[in-house]
């Protein structure tokens, strides 16, 4: 045999092997390397972009905590620096634009410094500034985030219980986070920023305890609700028609016939409702965030789930429904004031007056500012209103008084106070009286069925006593309040309250043009996140 070959082939297999590991190994550094780098990397793209987002965030808290929009009234920073409904050509301007026609300007708070601000109030824009940038720490890393937002759209809207509407806007908010330094990183994130609004009278009747005890909701006493529309003109009828037949919505044939259909009175709460005997029948749904049957527990909407021709909806949100405003200008009087009897006038009661040609115990009331207000006993009396706002600190009918609405809308803002705070003028009670609005047999009685002529507006936690009333149409807000309907024959429109008593009231009817009135403020909505690695 040949030694000396054999040994030769072996030295070289030797060298090629050794050379084959080495280049793996070599391989192995690389691809180790490089893992480690993209994992470096991607955790520099990570914390920049978590950067960013904290930008997002802090741009967004400062828009819906610290930000005040601008003012129809003028100020400081008056409504008309702004151009959100001017059309340029014809499209509206998007995003708003200051000042003047068609200017081409974006509305931009801006705290990055490679974007340049244009919002027309140097003290907003200051503030922004401070609150939206800074630095975290991430680790040994120091990140850096810059955030601007751009004004996409604003609209003013009519607020329950306001008399100035509310702006809503609409905010596109870009945020860059950086990592500065050899191994850098910047990542910008973007957000678009709503407020939501709700129908403030989206429902027959909406109970906000969000307790089992009281509940929200009370039924009893062979209660039913329905609805119907008091528009005119609706499906070819002049308004609502007393005199058309309830008809079933399982025949629409017959719709344009019917002055009440059996289908959308919806009722709602963020607590419970609860049925006490007789016969109820709820002709629409239940909204409520709690889904179970049975005696109220933690979970238990309602008591007796046959009283809903529609089933429960699950609320998966309960947004708080704002007090209204205090009576101001002029503010309520703290005197008892009592209509005469057998009189043409009313002399002592500023604001009052005899009809026209005069009636004896008949009298108008012009708006303005009024007590205690209460009928008094004695013969039947008429109080005659007309479109405005009256701020009234309480009223009394008896069951020898009706108020009668010739005309609309009608507030009816009362304070329900005993004293007031210190304030001047003032600005809350300092002491509330149990029950500021009581009927007990008196009545309103507004003709139109419109709702939306006759609305009672109270901030305080009292009752409001609406009982053996017939025929009555309004929209009552009440949101920390009760109030109760016993005994009364019909009630349209809605009530927005803290717990609502309907045993007794033989049916409650839903206006459906109410859902298109005024609204309350829903809660922020942040959506549409993007995000790219610079």
């Amino acid at each position: 045999m040949n030694y000396k070959t054999q040994k030769g082939s072996a030295l070289i297999l030797t060298i090629i092997l050794i050379a084959v590991l080495s280049v793996m190994t070599a391989s192995m550094m690389f691809l180790s390397q490089s893992e480690a780098w993209s994992s470096y990397n991607y955790k520099l793209m990570s914390q920049a972009r978590d950067a960013a987002e904290a930008g997002i965030n802090r741009s967004a808290h400062f828009l819906m905590y610290d930000y005040t929009p601008p003012d129809p009234a003028g100020g400081a920073d008056p409504l008309a620096n702004y151009n959100y409904q001017i059309p340029c050509g014809t499209d509206y301007p998007y995003p708003v634009q200051d000042s003047g026609v068609c200017s081409d300007s974006d509305i931009i708070l801006s705290a990055d410094s490679d974007v340049a601000d244009n919002y027309p109030n140097g003290t907003v824009q200051a503030a922004y500034l401070a609150a939206a940038q800074g630095t975290l720490d991430a680790g040994n890393q120091v990140v850096t985030y810059e955030t601007s937002a751009v004004l996409l759209g604003m609209r003013a809207l009519p607020i329950t219980g306001s008399i100035n509407p509310k702006l809503f806007q609409r905010w596109e908010i870009a945020s860059k986070g950086t990592i500065a330094g050899i191994e850098n990183a910047e990542v910008e994130v973007s957000a678009i920023l709503d407020q939501t609004t709700d129908p403030t009278y989206g429902y027959t009747l909406k109970g906000l305890s969000e307790q089992c005890d009281p509940p929200g909701l009370v039924f009893g006493g062979n209660t039913m609700t329905d609805s119907y529309d008091s528009t005119p003109n609706y499906v070819g009828m002049p308004g609502y028609d007393p005199t058309a037949p309830t008809c079933d919505p399982a025949f629409p044939v017959t719709a344009a016939n019917c002055a009440l259909q059996e289908s959308d009175g919806n009722v709602a709460t963020y607590g419970s409702m609860e049925t006490q005997g007789g016969t109820v029948d709820i002709n629409g749904s239940l909204s409520t965030p709690r889904t179970g049957v049975g005696d109220c527990g933690v979970n238990n909407g309602v008591d007796n789930p046959d009283v809903l021709e529609d089933g429960v909806v699950e609320l998966t949100q309960t947004p708080p429904m704002r007090d209204p405003d205090f009576p101001t200008l002029p503010t309520p009087l703290l005197v008892a004031q009592t209509l005469p009897n057998n009189a043409l006038t009313c002399p002592l009661i500023v604001g009052c007056s005899a009809r026209v040609p005069p009636e004896k115990n008949k009298f108008n009331l012009a708006p303005g500012a009024y007590g205690d207000l209460s009928g008094g006993g004695g013969a039947a009396k008429e109080i005659h209103l007309s479109a405005g706002t009256y701020n009234i600190n309480s009223l009394d009918l008896g069951a020898n008084v009706t108020v009668v609405i010739d005309n609309g809308p009608v507030i009816l803002n009362i304070s329900g106070c005993t004293s007031f705070n210190a304030d001047v003028p003032p600005t809350a009670c300092a002491a509330y009286m149990a029950a500021p609005l009581t009927t007990t047999g008196g009545s309103f009685t507004n003709a139109s069925m419109d709702p939306s002529n006759l609305q009672i507006l109270y901030a305080g936690e009292g009752e409001l006593q609406l009982r053996g009333t017939s025929g009555l149409a309004a929209m009552i807000y009440a949101p920390s309040a009760h109030v109760e309907t016993v005994g009364t024959t019909d009630f349209y429109g809605a009530i927005v309250a803290y717990t609502i008593d309907m045993t007794g009231t033989s049916a409650v009817h839903y206006d459906r043009s109410l859902e298109n009135g005024a609204v309350s403020p829903g809660p922020f909505l942040l959506q549409g996140f993007t995000w790219k690695k610079f």
